[in-house]
């Protein structure tokens, strides 16, 4: 085979998985719930880069290294008003590009920092950071809760990308694209009427203390390499 014969073989295989990455690209797109990307300057509302769900912003600044924005641990969050799509009964995907300033918080006597808060009702969620730098979760139903954390702890000071994903069989965690953990969990998951919080909770006590840079929901369980990580 000449030399010429490869480089076609290469291109036409270059360009087919351009194509099936693109493809690919175009069908996941379909089920981001919401998406918010914190490179952008504060403002008093932050558009979701899926068209649906702006959040209302109150209390955050520009992280003074750029391309996020700084949580200060205190009142400060993003209020989403509720939507039916929030409400996420038939499995999903929530991730998010964080660094911790601290570990803990003096606000609540649990320590927990809040990233994603929907949980009043027989079908919230959310996802936290514990007193211990692990990653928490909390899914009500009509059982009871069902609540887990990481096997891996964050370090304050350093970018992380964390997610936590349900198939309607089984809840898994990640930190940085490493599995940190999975628990059997069948559901069902009903609805809940509450606005989601970002980076707090609808109390502003679990208050974040650090930077966000990004934020996505989607309504199905994908694997690491379609994660969205923004650092």
């Amino acid at each position: 085979m000449n030399v010429q014969s490869v480089l076609t073989i290469i291109l036409t295989a270059g360009v087919f998985l351009m194509s099936g990455c693109r493809e690919m690209d175009a069908e996941l797109k379909q089920h981001v719930v919401a998406h918010w990307s914190f490179a952008v300057p504060v403002t008093a509302k932050l558009a979701d880069l899926a068209g649906k769900h702006d959040a209302l912003v109150e209390g955050v600044r520009a992280s003074e290294g750029g391309g996020a924005w700084h949580f200060p641990g205190d009142t400060a969050a993003l209020r989403v008003a509720h939507t039916p799509e929030l409400d996420l009964v038939n499995g999903f995907t929530m991730e998010a590009t964080i660094r911790l300033e601290r570990l803990g918080n003096p606000r609540v006597d649990i320590g927990v920092q809040g990233i994603l808060e929907k949980h009043i009702g027989k079908g919230g969620w959310l996802l936290i950071v514990l007193r211990d730098g692990r990653v928490g979760y909390w899914l009500e139903t009509e059982q009871g809760r069902t609540e887990g954390a990481s096997t891996i702890a964050l370090t304050p000071g350093n970018w992380h990308h964390i997610a936590m994903t349900w198939d309607k069989q089984k809840i898994r965690l990640y930190v940085d694209g490493t599995p940190a953990g999975e628990r059997p969990f069948t559901g069902p998951l009903g609805r809940c009427p509450q606005d989601l919080y970002l980076g707090n909770d609808d109390t502003k006590n679990w208050s974040f203390c650090g930077d966000i840079a990004d934020i996505r929901i989607l309504d199905i369980a994908v694997e690491p390499p379609a994660f969205h990580r923004a650092r």
